[in-house]
């Protein structure tokens, strides 16, 4: 974010010192031109963002709320922990609902297999919720979550793919050097803890992550807002400019 503020400040001098030097604006204008700027490079950065998110967004339970739904780390590789993540506010409001781990429950599906997964909350993110998995095959993966929120039945299927939250890839492709095939290498005690311990890091950076990617959809609306009030500054002050020359 700071980075962003930066490239704001300096795009913005950059064209305040040559109106300046070309002696063809006067204060109020240049003070317009640097608000528009400015505005501009805020709805760029919001554009980004929102880009960013790899997650479905959807109205359930009549439009009573509003799910944001995906892979609980993105991208998801088969063979590496991973999870459903979900985060559900009201509609009308967009208060995070919470509690919905004790009467929701989440399925998973991959072809004709299917297993239920336990939903917990995600710690300092109210409304959010994970699933751990790992995921063993890449490919399209479906979420169904099934049960009551807020005394209302809630049913809602989420499938991966274009348009909605990336599918499992193949992590085959990322492996350097080849490992050794499974004949030739047994899982020992040690195998084990070392996927514990890997678990339980993956579960600490998604809960890391979820507080970061709320933080950053709070800085986008922010952003949005704050390039709206620049680009209506600069065009009342452009407004006043040429009635003070008319």
């Amino acid at each position: 974010m700071a980075n962003q503020v930066t490239s704001t400040v300096i795009v913005t001098g950059a064209y305040v010192t040559l109106d300046a030097r070309l002696g063809i604006l006067d204060k109020s204008v240049m003070f317009n031109r640097g608000h528009f700027v400015a505005g501009a490079v805020l709805l760029f950065v919001t554009v980004l963002v929102a880009r960013a998110a790899a997650h479905e967004h959807r109205d359930v339970a009549g439009s009573k709320y509003t799910c944001v739904v995906g892979f609980l780390i993105e991208p998801a590789f088969d063979g590496f922990p991973n999870g459903v993540s979900v985060r559900i506010a009201t509609k009308s409001d967009g208060k995070p609902v919470e509690g919905a781990e004790k009467t929701l429950k989440v399925e998973v599906r991959k072809g004709s297999e299917t297993r239920i997964v336990t939903l917990r909350p995600v710690h300092g993110s109210p409304g959010s919720y994970a699933a751990d998995f790992l995921p063993a095959q890449p490919g399209a993966y479906t979420f169904v979550f099934s049960g009551t929120l807020g005394g209302d039945p809630f049913e809602a299927s989420f499938e991966s793919g274009p348009g909605r939250f990336g599918d499992v890839l193949p992590s085959a492709d990322l492996v350097f050097p080849r490992a050794e095939s499974p004949e030739k290498r047994s899982l020992t005690a040690a195998d084990l803890r070392e996927l514990q311990t890997s678990l339980r890091m993956a579960r600490e950076r998604a809960a890391d992550t979820e507080t970061r990617a709320n933080l950053a959809r709070t800085l986008s609306f922010l952003g949005l807002g704050l390039s709206l009030l620049g680009v209506l500054l600069g065009a009342v002050a452009m407004t006043k400019t040429f009635r003070l020359r008319a």
